[in-house]
């Protein structure tokens, strides 16, 4: 058996330095069990790994375990000596068998390894299996897709001439790939996996490249929401298949963790939109599944400070505030006797409410919408402004009056009537709730004002007036102040508290059919002309004031009489009536009369026979 010689020890010792350089590099050693000579197995050695292997102090025993028989190592003597490795690397480390012979008959020897793991000399020319080596491959696999049920992998080439690569899936069968990368499908949703990639190179599998990652879970199904209220929303999804042990839930930059299929967010704010995502997810995984996503409304708060303004007989004008949170729209209503009046949605705070009838109570409400949420409705109540009264009808007599109207039927609805006397008011009846009303203890003969409105919630509608006179009192002191046989001649006072009143004056004789009427501005006297002598008149008097007149007063006188000579005998003879006589009337004896003479004195003949009668 060979020694070291002082050379060799002088190159150990030299040598030291540059075997920690190589035992920092990692190698890897196969047993190849094909018998060849020291040279071919070395070729084989070059030709799929990097040389027959190298053994240190290290590696001896690792290399001693994979030996199953006498096996050759990368060590030939050259010019009867051990320096270095078949690669070249320095002979730093020996472990010769003890009592081996030296093969001294040979040129060269080789050096195989026992299944000790001790180094014997044999000939290079002997076949014997052999170790080779390669330097260790770190690979990298990078996971470059992951879904919810498949993974795209690739690594890194292999050093030389890998023949294809085995994938070993933990659970599943392994996979032969011939290039770099590779695609797994059919995965359960959410499932944790381990892969292996082994290079083969010349049958012999290199250090394997690992990775551990998790299939993303499905996202969620039928996401929706279950219930809103002014601060919260609350959701509801189905679990989706596969693996999935919590869920995230993001809302306005918030991100909480559920465990369950539902989840209430609070904390937020009225009538505002928010987007929610939902994603299911593993324990100990870092990818989430895709996104569900929802938006939704919360409920928005009632309107604040609503107003009524504006009103008129078929318009007013509603304001409001949103004092808490957003509305995207409101809802207007104004209903009167739940009879629906107007029915609008706007996207102002306010709203001009039209067409509505007058003087009616109105309930007007307005809702706040944020989406098909609804808010709290908030109620207001106003009334529309009355109309006029109308057919405002005006009774007199001598002091009162009367004024009746038809009004606007409308409940909780009076009247403001005003009495006035030459633009000066005289009385005020407000709330009256008649449409009727007497004034007494008026002037007479004067111009009444009466000013009637309709007032209802407040509102006070347009007036309507009338005006009228009342009866005026008729002329009094009523005298005849001449009489001739053709004329009479009167004069009167007119009636006191009088505007200017004119008077209305009829003169008649029912015995000679004859009837005379004149107006005149003044009473200071009057004489009617053109009237027969010996003739009774009746004189007929009225106040007139604005076509009002007032009652009339009379004044009984005859005109003077032309003298006739007849006796009362001769009168008596010729009408063959006896006045005297008590069955003979007064017509029997005028009728007589007036066919004996002329009619002209007939009427005056029978009051002078009469008045000597009387005296007789």
């Amino acid at each position: 058996m060979g020694r070291c010689t002082v050379e060799n020890k002088v190159c150990v010792l030299v040598s030291w330095a540059l075997m920690l350089i190589c035992s920092a590099v990692e190698r890897d050693d196969f047993l190849i069990n094909t018998h060849l000579a020291w040279e071919q197995a070395r070729n084989h050695c070059q030709g799929c790994f990097k040389d027959l292997v190298t053994v240190s102090a290290d590696n001896n025993v690792v290399i001693a375990n994979k030996v199953s028989h006498t096996s050759w190592i990368g060590l030939q003597k050259k010019n009867n000596t051990w320096s270095r490795w078949a690669n070249g690397d320095p002979l730093t480390f020996q472990n010769w068998s003890p009592g081996t012979e030296a093969l001294v008959t040979l040129n060269t020897s080789c050096v195989a390894m026992l299944t000790l793991g001790v180094w014997v000399e044999r000939n290079c020319q002997e076949s014997l299996p052999f170790i080779c080596y390669e330097e260790r491959f770190f690979g990298r696999v990078t996971v470059t897709t992951l879904n919810a049920s498949s993974v795209a992998l690739s690594w890194l080439a292999g050093p030389g001439n890998i023949s294809h690569y085995r994938l070993e899936v933990r659970g599943s069968q392994s996979l032969t790939v011939k290039g770099t990368s590779s695609d797994l499908n059919g995965l359960m949703p959410g499932t944790s996996h381990s892969v292996k990639v082994v290079p083969i190179k010349c049958d012999q599998e290199l250090n394997p490249a690992e990775i551990s990652f998790s299939i993303i879970p499905n996202k969620v199904e039928n996401l929706d929401v279950s219930m809103v209220t002014e601060n919260s929303l609350s959701l509801v999804w189905t679990k989706p298949s596969g693996k999935v042990d919590f869920y995230w839930v993001e809302v306005d930059g918030r991100r909480i963790k559920s465990l369950l299929e539902d989840v209430q967010v609070e904390g937020l704010t009225p009538g505002c939109s928010y987007t929610i995502r939902v994603q299911s997810g593993v324990q100990d995984a870092k990818n989430l599944s895709a996104e569900s996503t929802i938006t939704a409304f919360t409920k928005p708060a009632e309107v604040a400070e609503l107003r009524v303004s504006d009103n008129t007989n078929s318009f007013m004008l509603l304001t409001w505030k949103v004092e808490v949170g957003e509305a995207t729209h409101f809802r207007v209503e104004a209903k009167s006797n739940q009879h629906m009046l107007f029915n609008e949605t706007v996207s102002q705070t306010e709203a001009r409410v039209r067409g509505l009838p007058s003087a009616i109570q109105v309930n007007l409400s307005v809702t706040a919408l944020a989406g098909n949420n609804t808010g709290e409705t908030v109620t207001i109540l106003s009334y529309t402004v009355p109309g006029p009264v109308s057919n405002l009808t005006l009774l007199t007599n001598e002091s009162s009056l009367m004024a009746n109207w038809s009004p606007l039927v409308a409940e909780q609805s009076s009247f403001n009537v005003e009495l006035q006397l030459r633009g000066n008011q005289v009385e005020v009846l407000q709330k009256l709730l008649e449409s009727s009303v007497q004034f007494s203890g008026l002037k007479r003969g004067v111009s009444y004002t009466v000013s009637v409105s309709m007032v209802i919630g407040g509102l006070t509608g347009p007036s309507v007036e009338a005006s009228i006179y009342t009866t005026p009192l008729p002329p009094s002191d009523i005298r005849v102040v001449s009489v001739d046989h053709d004329q009479i001649t009167f004069t009167g006072t007119p009636p006191p508290d009088s505007e200017e009143f004119s008077y209305s004056l009829r003169i008649s004789s029912d015995f000679r059919g004859y009837s005379h009427s004149e107006t005149v501005r003044n009473m200071k006297s009057h004489t009617f002309s053109d009237l027969k002598s010996g003739t009774r008149y009746q004189l007929e008097l009225r106040s007139v004031v604005n076509g009002v007149f007032s009652v009339p007063v009379y004044c009984l006188h005859s005109t003077v009489p032309d003298k006739i000579e007849v006796s009362l005998s001769m009168l008596c003879s010729s009408a063959q009536i006896l006045l005297c006589d008590r069955r003979s009337t007064r017509d029997d004896v005028f009728k007589q009369l007036y066919a004996l003479f002329d009619k002209e004195f007939g009427e005056n003949i029978f009051w002078e026979l009469e008045e000597q009668q009387s005296e007789n």
